[in-house]
């Protein structure tokens, strides 16, 4: 093995070089360390140092000297990202009879749990799996392996290589169960009862965790109105109609949930339908199943209600054959069938009825499992019959319903995840739906309603958010208000019943299930009547599967048509180019991602910006990362910056869904006019010219003002030196532009906080409790109703609630958040959350800031760590050492929060300040600043400050950080840390040497909350 092809795969698999080594390569997996030394010029000399926590029993594996050494690496590493403790992982292990285990792991109670034999990738890998199929018992291992400690769950034969022309790897496994082996005493007995089958995925994949491996019909007019009664197992018990659903599964026995409430669904549509077709209160409703009828009888008529409900409301056509159609089409052949007609049928009977059909709870075969799966159907049938459950406007009791049935019956994956009707309706209450009714009347549009999108509707959520507000406004407009008589006869047209929608409201969903379901839900809450789209919110506006506006047959990129979009867009779908629709074609980010990306949301983000009008408004959540990522996330923060007005962000936190991963915010957005951006292009063209400053949006001197935002120029004439320089200018120029577009922008931002304060903020909490499952009011309270931070259940406007806010700066109304919120909520220029000084200027938003309680004081100068004339960052000195390293020593080895070992040498050898940067006590009090002397070594956790003693002593350094609270960092997605230009713009007052010694000799004489208080009674 050469050392080049050594390197290749080891930076491959996240090793770098460490400073300060010629050839010692290190990695650090979920805290821990493994080293690849290849110092040496012979590779006998070269060795893999695994982490001490790693037990290796012998050290033929921790060698170069068989290619299969690296397969083990490898095979170790993806086990550690995985999640597998390192002191459960055993390499080499051995049993008396001989051979040696690539991999033993074990459990947390130390029993074996999965055995890893690794090979090279083709010959010997191909080889180890004929053996082991072929029970040659003089070759095989693996199964051998397993004798000796038959604990083991799982065995599995790996291999993996570097694809060299991708410079990615690649791997395979094969897995045996083991778990009818337990009574096996030999090979032979357990390839007796083995059946030969491998598993080839089951450990390593994505969504693997660790340890994880695994007599009279029923008419129109005995339909009963469907309420809370009927749907709340507070008053209902166990009869609830929810609970029953699940009583049937269980009693049942009906395991897969998922394609069972997909089934429930389709019960939903079919019943719709038939209520739907309901022209009278004698109309024999359909959806019913009558005394002593025959199940294939009513399965035929459920199968043609569902057929009609996909083509009248998807426009989908189902592949199937009504029984009135079949009788038509054999009557019309019968004479040349020689009357064989029943024959004939009885086929058909069994083509249609005994197979998987629409209401398949169970898996329908033959005529047996057709009789069985029918007896369920029944049930449920008999459930639904009597209930209306199609209505004209919005019944809260049967969307709440209808949300247990989501949270438990459909399986979100591919980034999908519901989002809770609180948030909808707080984001939808947030949109100015008004002011568009209002402009658009004034503008004699004679479609004067908001054309509104969310175009990954997944259960519809938003849409009957969306619906009911805007339905709300068009109830409440008066006849004076319309310019056009075409105005007035539209309003008294769409005023009944949600008939406006057909027109105005449209969802989009990749899933079919979710479409079908979005559908239902509409229907469920009155407003059946949206265009819902079962495509990709991601196809080029000429796809054959877009009609209405939303459909653009020039090919062009841009369909700028809806005045609101309120959106959870999937995010983190992992190859989603893979399956784009003319990808290219479509999206200007589209270059940004590779085959494996899954930043699918920064296409969102463009999607909205193609989307929406000029002055259009929309609401949007997406994953925080989006704020702070590099790559296609900066991209995607460029078109976002440049094209919308931010006038709110709200993080949630990770109790606002029910399923917690990474935390989300909520986007309010305003679409930008064109004239707006080239006015500031036009601007900018002048200023390179003329090189003279000028006034902006009531602001003198605005390039000075820039200019003070960023530390790289001095003054406005050191700026206009050095962008001379067409680099220089270039990139600046593309700053200043967006400095200029959010100029007295102020921006709302919300943050729920943590623990039981988010749970105050959102107003409601999360139950997996059986038969409570879904949100809750929190506080409970017997009303059912949502207290909460965000907004008011019964007033839009309540000016104690944050839509409130959110709504007025969308109109750039006065803003002023009230005592209520002030824990929640505050108010800040965008480009304060924008870092100008920094050189790469990547466009990130830090949404959470330090709250500065120096800037309130003037007995003294601000100054900050930026100016050199006071202190000078050591940070590109620092080295970090990882522990095996370490231990009995003369020198101290200091981190983020002190002093963490000894170490055999030393970096610095002076009178130092550490403030930490990540892993750091940030709380205002903890030792987030501390001071070093003497010969020292400095891991890349610490900042590292030397201070020039004529302007500012190490004492007063250290109190002024240890007086900040900087715990806003430890929420932040990018793990937490106090950035070094974050640090640098920190400004604090600075007096007289002589009174900073005196300051610290006053305050160290105290202790606690008294110390920090009269620190900053001695700085007012």
């Amino acid at each position: 093995m050469t050392k080049t092809k050594i390197e290749l795969f080891i930076t491959a698999l996240g090793f770098s070089l460490t400073d300060g080594r010629k050839e010692y390569w290190k990695a650090e997996i979920n805290e821990c360390i493994i080293g690849i030394n290849l110092e040496g010029e012979k590779s006998n000399e070269w060795k893999i140092e695994y982490d001490s926590e790693i037990r290796t029993h012998r050290q033929t594996t921790c060698n170069f000297s068989q290619s299969e050494n690296l397969v083990v690496l490898e095979c170790v590493v993806r086990l550690l990202k995985k999640g597998y403790s390192a002191k459960n992982i055993e390499l080499e292990k051995n049993w008396r009879v001989g051979g040696f285990l690539d991999i033993y792991v074990t459990n947390n109670e130390g029993e074996a749990y999965l055995m890893i034999e690794c090979k090279t990738w083709g010959k010997e890998y191909n080889k180890a799996l004929k053996i082991t199929l072929e029970n040659n018992t003089n070759k095989e291992q693996i199964l051998n392996y397993y004798l000796q400690d038959q604990n083991a769950k799982y065995l599995c034969l790996y291999t993996s290589h570097l694809i060299t022309s991708t410079n990615e790897l690649d791997y395979l496994s094969s897995i045996i169960h083991t778990s009818d082996f337990i009574k096996a005493q030999n090979q032979v007995e357990i390839h007796e009862i083995w059946d030969n089958v491998f598993y080839t995925k089951g450990i390593f994949e994505p969504s693997i965790p660790a340890y994880g491996i695994n007599f009279l019909g029923i008419v129109n007019s005995d339909l009963k109105p469907i309420d809370h009664s009927y749907l709340s197992p507070e008053n209902n018990d166990d009869g609830s109609i929810f609970n029953r659903f699940a009583e049937i599964l269980r009693r049942h026995t009906i395991s897969d949930k998922s394609n069972a409430y997909n089934k429930i669904f389709n019960l939903f549509l079919c019943k719709i339908v038939d209520e739907d077709n309901a022209v009278d209160g004698n109309y024999e409703m359909e959806f019913q199943w009558k005394y002593n009828e025959n199940p294939v009888d009513v399965i035929y008529r459920l199968s043609d209600l569902h057929k009609r409900g996909m083509k009248d409301y998807m426009e989908l056509d189902v592949a199937d054959v009504s029984e009135e159609d079949f009788d038509r089409e054999l009557l019309r052949i019968a004479s040349q069938i020689d009357g064989e007609t029943q024959e004939i049928k009885n086929m058909f009977k069994q083509l249609r009825l005994y197979k998987n059909n629409e209401f398949a709870f169970k898996e329908v075969i033959n005529e047996r499992t057709f009789y069985e799966n029918a007896e369920i159907v029944k049930e449920v049938v008999k459930l639904l019959e009597t209930f209306k459950i199609k209505y004209e406007h919005k019944q809260k009791f049967l969307g709440d319903f209808f949300e247990r049935l989501l949270n438990i019956g459909i399986k979100q994956e591919s980034g999908q995840f519901f989002t809770p009707t609180p948030i909808t309706t707080f984001i939808c209450n947030s949109i100015p739906f008004e002011k568009v009714i209002e402009n658009k009347i004034n503008l004699k549009d004679n479609n004067f309603l908001p054309y509104v999108i969310d175009y990954a509707c997944g259960s519809g959520h938003f849409l009957n958010d969306a619906m009911d507000r805007i339905d709300k406004i068009l109830q409440s407009i008066k006849n004076e208000e319309f310019r056009t008589n075409t105005q007035r006869d539209n309003f008294y047209a769409w005023k009944r019943a949600y008939k406006w929608a057909k027109e105005f409201v449209y969802g989009i969903e990749k899933d079919y299930r979710l479409a079908k379901t979005t559908k239902v839900a509409c229907f469920l809450n009155g407003d059946g009547e949206a265009k819902i789209l079962y495509g990709d919110g991601l196809a080029p506006f000429n796809s054959k599967l877009y009609y209405g506006k939303l459909n653009n047959e020039t090919g062009d990129k841009q369909n700028p048509v809806f005045d609101a979009i309120v959106a959870n867009p999937p995010f983190s779908v992992e190859s989603f180019r893979m399956v784009l629709e003319n990808g290219k074609g479509t999206f200007d980010l589209y270059d940004q991602i590779t085959d494996k990306s899954d930043d699918i949301e920064c296409l969102f983000i463009e999607r909205t910006s193609q989307l929406l009008k000029e002055n259009g408004f929309a609401g949007i959540i997406l994953p925080s990362t989006i704020l702070l990522n590099r790559g296609i996330h900066q991209k995607a923060r460029k078109l976002l910056l440049e094209n919308f007005k931010i006038c709110g962000l709200c993080e949630f936190g990770t109790k606002a869904f029910t399923y917690a991963g990474q935390p989300t915010i909520a986007l309010f957005i305003k679409k930008r006019e064109k004239v707006e951006i080239d006015k500031i292009n036009v601007l900018l063209s002048d200023f390179k010219k003329k090189e003279t400053d000028f006034s902006f949006d009531g602001i003198k001197n605005i390039i000075s003002q820039y200019i003070l935002l960023n530390t790289q120029f001095k003054n406005f004439t050191d700026f206009t030196e050095k962008i001379k320089d067409d680099k220089i200018w270039i990139h600046e120029k593309e700053k200043i532009r967006i400095f200029l577009l959010n100029t007295n922008n102020k921006v709302v931002i919300g943050n729920a906080g943590d623990k039981d304060r988010m749970k105050l903020f959102l107003g409601y909490e999360h139950s997996s409790m059986t038969k409570y499952e879904g949100v809750h009011p929190y506080p409970y309270n017997d009303t059912g109703k949502i207290f909460s931070k965000m907004y008011d259940e019964e007033l839009l406007l309540n000016p104690e609630k944050l839509n409130t806010l959110i709504y007025n700066n969308f109109l750039n109304e006065p803003i002023t958040v009230p005592d209520s919120l002030k824990e929640y909520v505050e108010i800040k220029e965008f480009n304060e959350m924008l870092d100008f000084s920094d050189v790469t200027f990547d466009y990130r938003v830090y949404m959470q800031s330090l709250k500065n309680p120096y800037l309130e004081f003037n007995t003294y100068p601000l100054t900050s760590l930026s100016d050199s004339n006071i202190c000078e960052i050591l940070d590109h000195k620092r080295k970090p050492v990882k522990k095996s390293k370490r231990g009995s020593a003369d020198y101290a080895y200091y981190g983020a929060t002190g002093k963490t070992g000894m170490i055999d040498s030393f970096l610095f050898d002076e009178k130092l300040v550490l403030i930490g940067e990540d892993g750091a006590k940030w709380n205002k009090g903890d030792n987030t600043a501390f001071i070093i002397e003497g010969k020292s070594w400095v891991n890349n956790h610490a900042h590292i400050v030397k201070t020039n003693n004529e302007e500012l002593t190490e004492e007063y350094l250290q109190l002024i950080f240890a007086n900040l609270d900087l715990g806003f960092l430890k929420t932040r997605p990018n793990g937490g840390k106090l950035q070094k230009g974050e640090m640098m713009k920190i400004q604090f007052p600075l007096p007289n040497v002589e009174t900073q010694l005196k300051i610290h000799l006053e305050v160290n004489a105290l202790n606690g909350n008294d110390k920090w208080n009269r620190f900053e009674q001695l700085l007012e």
